[in-house]
């Protein structure tokens, strides 16, 4: 899972870097909700699919979103 975070992370990145740091944290939020929604559904439900897609979301937020907005 740490793979599927940091890749969804790194590829994320140039999209992020477009945006303006406000806009980026408008669409941060969201997807952070939806992939820990996704996340929690797909463990609960026992569907890896739902875990790996949240887990994807979620990864895409903490290593995108959150780089471009801080600067790094």
């Amino acid at each position: 899972m740490l793979f599927i975070i940091t890749i969804a992370g790194v590829m994320f990145q140039p999209f992020a870097r477009r945006l303006e740091a406000r806009r980026s944290l408008q669409i941060g939020a969201v997807l952070l909700v939806a992939g820990y929604f996704s996340f929690t559904c797909g463990a609960w439900l026992g569907h890896l699919g739902l875990v790996l897609a949240g887990v994807a979301i979620a990864g895409t937020v903490c290593y995108g979103v959150r780089i471009q907005v801080r600067g790094y």
